[in-house]
C-alpha cells in the first residue's frame, strides 16, 4: 500500500511539474502574438489566430500545426543569394520551407494578421503597426538566409559549426527543419521575452546568437 501511494505521489509529481514547464516556456498572452485584443469584432481566443483544432488548412503539406491562416506561396519572393553565400554555386530554390512559411503567414504583409478570424480584414502588418521592423516583405535577399541546407553549408565554410554543436539548451540539429535552416532556427514564437526578447532562442547580446553557428 506504501509503494502504491508513494508511486501516485510520483505520477502526480511528474505531471505538476510537466504542466509547469509547459507554462513557463510557452507564454504568449501580452506578447506581440496574442492578438486576442487587437481587433474589432475579435475573440478572447489566443491560439485561434494561428491555430484551430478543427478543419485546418490543407497547405502547408511540409510543416502543418492544424494552421488557421492562409499561407503564402513561393512564388514571387526573391531568397538571398551572394557570391560567397555556399561558395556562390548553390541558390535557394524555396526560402519558406518548413514553419518560415507560417511565419510569412504575417510577416510579408500580403496577407492579413486576422485573416484566421476575419476574411474581409485589411489588418496587414504593415497597417496594425505602421513603425514595426517585422515587415519582411516578399524580398529576403537583404535578410539572413533561410531555406538553405546548413549541414550542406557547413561542410564548404570552416566558418560555420557542425549542426552537432551546443545551442539554445539542446543542438544546432534541434532546430533545423531537416537539415534546413527556418525563422524557427532562431526564433520561438511561444516565449518572446525568455532569452532577450524578440522571441529569440539565444540572448544577441555582445551577438551571442550569431555566435553561435558563426565562428568569428
Amino acid at each position: 500500500m506504501k509503494t502504491m501511494r508513494m508511486f501516485l505521489v510520483l505520477i502526480f509529481a511528474t505531471f505538476f511539474f510537466l504542466g509547469f514547464a509547459a507554462t513557463s516556456f510557452a507564454v504568449i498572452a501580452n506578447t506581440p502574438h496574442d492578438l486576442s485584443s487587437d481587433f474589432s469584432g475579435s475573440t478572447d481566443e489566443i491560439c485561434i489566430f494561428c491555430h484551430t483544432p478543427h478543419n485546418a488548412k490543407a497547405t502547408p503539406t511540409d510543416y502543418n500545426p492544424l494552421w488557421n491562416m492562409d499561407t503564402p506561396l513561393s512564388a514571387g519572393y526573391i531568397p538571398y543569394a551572394s557570391s560567397t553565400f555556399m561558395d556562390g554555386g548553390t541558390t535557394i530554390s524555396d526560402p519558406l520551407v518548413g514553419p518560415s512559411r507560417l511565419c510569412m503567414s504575417c510577416h510579408d504583409g500580403t496577407i492579413a494578421i486576422d485573416n484566421a478570424v476575419n476574411g474581409t480584414s485589411t489588418d496587414y502588418i504593415q497597417v496594425f503597426n505602421p513603425s514595426t521592423t517585422a515587415l519582411l516583405g516578399t524580398d529576403l535577399s537583404n535578410d539572413h538566409p533561410i531555406g538553405f541546407d546548413y549541414v550542406a553549408a557547413q561542410a564548404l565554410d570552416l566558418e560555420l559549426y557542425p549542426a552537432g554543436t551546443a545551442y539554445a539548451g539542446g543542438l544546432i540539429s534541434d532546430f533545423l527543419f531537416g537539415d534546413v535552416m527556418t525563422c524557427a532556427s532562431c526564433h520561438d514564437v511561444h516565449e518572446e521575452n525568455g532569452v532577450g526578447g524578440m522571441f529569440l532562442l539565444v540572448d544577441n547580446n555582445a551577438s551571442a546568437l550569431c555566435l553561435s553557428c558563426h565562428i568569428k
